[in-house]
C-alpha cells in the first residue's frame, strides 16, 4: 500500500495560486489480516515456509520493523494444546505475535497433524476490539497459493469460535502448562520439559528444519525471566483488557453503572461490599441473582483451584512449595467479584461478553487477569474514565 503525501506551497507573494503536489510514499505496516491477504495476493506463497519467509523479508512486505522483530524473535513454543494443530515436545506448535499483541499467527510442526498445512490467525479488530479469527490453508502438494478463510466460512469455523469463546487462549502469568519455559519463563534442566527444550533449541539453531528456519533465537533462547511467555501475557493480556473495558463501556446500562464499576476497580473491600450505594436509585432494585459475597467466595476458590491445577500440570517443572503463591492478590479478588456482581445488571447478552469469557485462560470459568504487569485494574484507563 502507498501513502499519498500532499505538499501545498503558498505562492501568494508571487500572485500565483498554490499548486498541490502529490507523491506516493511507502510506509511501515502493522501486522493484520489485510497485510496477510496482500502477501497472498501479490506473492502467492504456496506453503507455510514460504509465507514466513516473505513476511520476514523487508523487500517483499512493508511490515514494520517492530512487528517483524516481534514476530520472529518473540515466539512461544507449545507442546500440549487443544488446538487442531496438535503438538508434542519433539514437534511443538509455534505461536507468533505482533509487537502490540493484537495479532497472532500459529503453525504446526507435527508431521502427522491434519492441520500441518494450515496457519491459524487471530487479530483484534481496531474498531470493536473484539478478536477476529481466520486461517490460511495451503495445498499439501505445494502447487497452489494459500487460501485465506475468515471465521464464518468453512466447516471448521464453528469449532474455532466455540473453543476460543471470542478470545485467544493463553494462561495467565506466571505458570503456562503446555508451553516451553512453563514455570515463570524458566525450565529445570533435568525436567522432561528441560531436556526437550534443549533439543528444540539445538534443532532451531541448526536451521535444518524448513518449517522453523525463519524463526530467530531471540527471547526463547534468553535465560531467566522475563522472556517469551511473560511478554505474551503482557502484550496479549493488555490488548484483551482493552476489549473487556470497551464491552463494559458499550453495555446498554453502562451510564447507570459507571461509578459503581470504578468503585469496584478501586479494590477497597468496603467499597466493593457496598456497591449498591454507587448505583442510581432507578437501578438499585434491578435483578442481581448472585450476591457480591457469594461471588467473592467463588472467585477466590476458582483462582486457588486454577493455580493448583496448573502447578500440578507442570509436573517436574513445577515451582517449589516454598515459593508458591496465589495467582491473584486479595484486592484483585475484590475487584473481579465486584465487576461480576455489576455485570449481572449491565445488559450483556453475547457469550463472549460474559465475565467467564473475559480472561484469556483456556480453563473455563477462570477470572484471572494477571499479565505480569498487573491485573484487571488496568480497565480504568482506556474507557471507564470517559
Amino acid at each position: 500500500m502507498k501513502l499519498n503525501v500532499y505538499l501545498k506551497l503558498s505562492l501568494v507573494t508571487l500572485g500565483l495560486s498554490a499548486p498541490t503536489l502529490t507523491w506516493a510514499t511507502p510506509f511501515a505496516r502493522t501486522l493484520d489480516f489485510p497485510l496477510i491477504q496482500e502477501v497472498l495476493a501479490q506473492h502467492a506463497p504456496t506453503s507455510v515456509e514460504s509465507l514466513l519467509e516473505q513476511l520476514k523479508d523487508p523487500a517483499r512486505t512493508s511490515l514494520s520493523r517492530e512487528d517483524r522483530d516481534a514476530l520472529f524473535q518473540s515466539w512461544a513454543a507449545i507442546y500440549q494444546s487443544k488446538s487442531r494443530h496438535q503438538a508434542s515436545m519433539e514437534h511443538p506448535r509455534f505461536l507468533l505475535r505482533s509487537n502490540n499483541g493484537r495479532f497472532l499467527l500459529a503453525f504446526a510442526t507435527l508431521p502427522q497433524s491434519q492441520q500441518l498445512h494450515t496457519v491459524e490467525l487471530i487479530q483484534q479488530n481496531p474498531v470493536t476490539l473484539r478478536w477476529d479469527f481466520a486461517e490460511i490453508q495451503f495445498d499439501p502438494s505445494g502447487k497452489a497459493p494459500g487460501n485465506f478463510r475468515p471465521a464464518g466460512s468453512g466447516s471448521d469455523a464453528r469449532a474455532c469460535t466455540q473453543c476460543h469463546q471470542g478470545h485467544p487462549l493463553w494462561h495467565s502469568y506466571r505458570l503456562w502448562p503446555g508451553a516451553f519455559k512453563s514455570n515463570d519463563d524458566e525450565t529445570r534442566p533435568e525436567s522432561k520439559e528441560g531436556i526437550a527444550k534443549e533439543a528444540l533449541m539445538a534443532k532451531i539453531d541448526s536451521r535444518k528444519e524448513a518449517r522453523t528456519q525463519a524463526l530467530g533465537t531471540g527471547l526463547f533462547f534468553q535465560e531467566g525471566p522475563p522472556t517469551t511467555n511473560t511478554e505474551f501475557s503482557i502484550t496479549v493480556g493488555m490488548a484483551n483488557l482493552d476489549r473487556v473495558a470497551k464491552l463494559l463501556a458499550q453495555a446498554p446500562k453502562f451510564r447507570n453503572y459507571r461509578h459503581a464499576l470504578l468503585a469496584a476497580l478501586r479494590a477497597n473491600p468496603q467499597c466493593t461490599a457496598e456497591l449498591e450505594s454507587f448505583l442510581p436509585e432507578s437501578v438499585k432494585k434491578e435483578s442481581h441473582p448472585k450476591s457480591y459475597a457469594s461471588l467473592l467466595a467463588e472467585t477466590k476458590k476458582a483462582h486457588a483451584q486454577y493455580y493448583s491445577d496448573r502447578r500440578e500440570q507442570l509436573g517436574d517443572n513445577a515451582p517449589d512449595e516454598s515459593s508458591e503463591r496465589g495467582d491473584i492478590e486479595a484486592e484483585n479478588a475484590h475487584r473481579i467479584a465486584g465487576l461480576r456482581y455489576l455485570a449481572q445488571g449491565l445488559g450483556l447478552k453475547r457469550p463472549d461478553e460474559q465475565p467467564e469469557n473475559w480472561s484469556l485462560s483456556p480453563t473455563p470459568r477462570v477470572f484471572d487477569f494477571e499479565t505480569g504487569l498487573g491485573g484487571i485494574e488496568h480497565l480504568t484507563s482506556p474507557f471507564l474514565k470517559e
